[in-house]
């Protein structure tokens, strides 16, 4: 009965996981012909964390807005996700 618990614990894990990695795949390949056909000015910004370190980056006209945009979105992600990790 435990065995079949932790198998079906597992599936979840590995179809969240795969989901995830689809949904990145998605994103990038998006990201890349709307650049590719854009022909306008291309702005970037985005955060990225090791550890307790943010390197945030930025480029273009937009760049600014892009950025404040990723923080904000980033402080929102650490929340949920200490608020998840609280109650389990």
């Amino acid at each position: 009965m435990v065995v079949e618990e932790k198998n079906s614990n597992l599936r979840y894990v590995f179809a969240l996981f795969f989901l995830g990695f689809l949904l990145i795949l998605v994103g990038i390949t998006v990201l890349i012909f709307a650049v590719v056909f854009s022909g306008g000015p291309i702005s970037f910004g985005g955060v990225i964390i090791i550890g307790p370190l943010p390197i945030i980056i930025g480029w273009g006209p937009e760049a600014a807005l892009l950025v404040t945009l990723a923080i904000i979105l980033t402080i929102f992600s650490i929340v949920l996700f200490l608020i998840i990790g609280r109650k389990s």
